[in-house]
């Protein structure tokens, strides 16, 4: 049943089938980021998405089961990597660059080890006074 289903949403080719699975992963992954509380700093946008492409993929091997037959691991690996890849990144650089526009110019250490306070710098005049 899970494959007629698939069948009538999703065109035959692989390089179709592929894209479904990018589009489809950005899709649920901008529907989460709208629903969570904290946007895109939760991490359970990309968690959901992880989350759906597994259970789809178990419905893919359950169809076959019980000779599952060496190309589907194969797709199966693809179809997981092509969903979660983008999700990923775009959560990892946002929450990086998050965490980086917290930390004062110069040091990851705030500027402690220097001496170097982020008000005194940020002046451009006299130093010291």
């Amino acid at each position: 049943m899970w494959e007629a289903i698939k069948a009538v949403i999703v065109p035959s080719g692989a390089a179709e089938r592929s894209l479904i699975h990018v589009h489809g992963g950005m899709m649920v992954f901008v529907f989460a980021i709208l629903c969570a509380p904290r946007r895109l700093a939760s991490v359970w946008p990309p968690v959901i998405v992880t989350m759906l492409v597994v259970v789809n993929e178990l419905f893919d091997l359950y169809h076959h089961w019980p000779v599952i037959p060496a190309w589907l691991w194969r797709d199966s690996g693809k179809d997981v990597l092509h969903t979660i890849v983008w999700p990923w990144v775009i959560w990892i650089v946002a929450t990086q660059g998050a965490r980086r526009a917290d930390q004062p110019v110069g040091s990851s250490d705030g500027g402690a080890a220097a001496g170097v306070s982020v008000e005194a710098g940020a002046g451009g005049g006299t130093t010291g006074r």
